[in-house]
């Protein structure tokens, strides 16, 4: 994972411009409906929000966006922006965000762009400061898996664009109820839990973090543990009791790990902490708890 160089709500009501970081919506896909839903939503953007469009300039013809002050859109050339472009779309970031603020990004992914892989580049670089959520729509051609790390999937099957596309109110509400599986509060009451969170620029070395899970979902007090956590090659989730227990994850916001406790259950939190920070820089941040 390579971050880019230079950079709350998605879901939520909006603060005042420019007190809370910009969110991001990734349109991901082939075809003409990527093009078509950007430019529906970009028609019905409330009037009370700025927002900054980013496309491809490869892609010919442009998406028929409407002129206004408060929609400022940019385009970039060279390729994929998580792979050959990278460069030239942190760039761009970087220069529009500098010009902001502006409520929603809106990015225009090229047909080949990997969704995850943008990702994990805006997270992890100095952008991640100024961004807020990342969601990703994504439209996979007829017969493919949808890309990665797709919070919400959108398909050809109706003839009408009105049909076929929600508008811009509906797709938030409808990436509200897709986002709803990426709420990881796996163990909740009335079973007692304990989890710690990292930032998504956090990395964990594969190999310790995973002795480390092993030895604390086998103590006595331990009744579950799951993990959601990023390395260097990619995301992985790990569930103690599931085989096979690693698999990729996509969640992509934070790290995490939980462990549900067995009744009466009385564990040294100073020492698990320990063990999960032993398994990152010695510059890492401590997590967050979480009760």
């Amino acid at each position: 994972m390579t971050a880019f160089p230079s950079g709350r709500a998605l879901l939520g009501p909006l603060p005042p411009a420019g007190a809370a970081p910009t969110a991001v919506l990734l349109l991901a896909g082939v075809g003409e409906r990527p093009d078509q839903a950007l430019a529906r939503w970009c028609h019905e953007r409330p009037a009370d929000e700025r927002w900054a469009v980013v496309l491809d300039d490869a892609r010919i013809p442009r998406p028929a966006l409407p002129e206004n002050t408060a929609l400022r859109v940019a385009g970039f050339a060279g390729g994929c922006a998580c792979c050959v472009a990278a460069a030239p779309f942190s760039l761009l970031l970087a220069r529009l965000l500098r010009q902001g603020p502006w409520h929603r990004l809106l990015i225009r992914l090229a047909d080949t762009a990997d969704p995850a892989a943008v990702i994990d580049a805006l997270r992890a670089g100095p952008l991640s400061a100024v961004l807020g959520p990342i969601a990703v729509v994504a439209w996979p051609a007829s017969g493919l898996a949808a890309p990665r790390a797709t919070d919400l999937l959108l398909g050809d099957a109706a003839d009408s664009i009105d049909t076929a596309l929600p508008d811009w109110t509906r797709l938030v509400e409808a990436l509200a109820c897709a986002r709803d599986a990426h709420r990881w509060r796996w163990f909740t009451a009335p079973s007692p839990r304990l989890g710690w969170v990292w930032p998504a620029t956090e990395v964990f070395e594969r190999r310790a973090i995973e002795q480390a899970l092993r030895a604390v979902a086998g103590l006595p007090g331990v009744a579950g543990l799951r993990a959601e956590l990023r390395t260097a090659r990619e995301w992985y989730g790990f569930d103690a009791a599931a085989d096979p227990d690693w698999l990729p994850a996509d969640g992509r916001a934070a790290s995490r790990v939980e462990c549900r406790l067995a009744p009466g259950a009385l564990l040294d939190e100073p020492a698990l902490r320990a063990r999960w920070q032993a398994c990152l820089p010695a510059d890492a941040p401590q997590p967050l708890r979480l009760g």
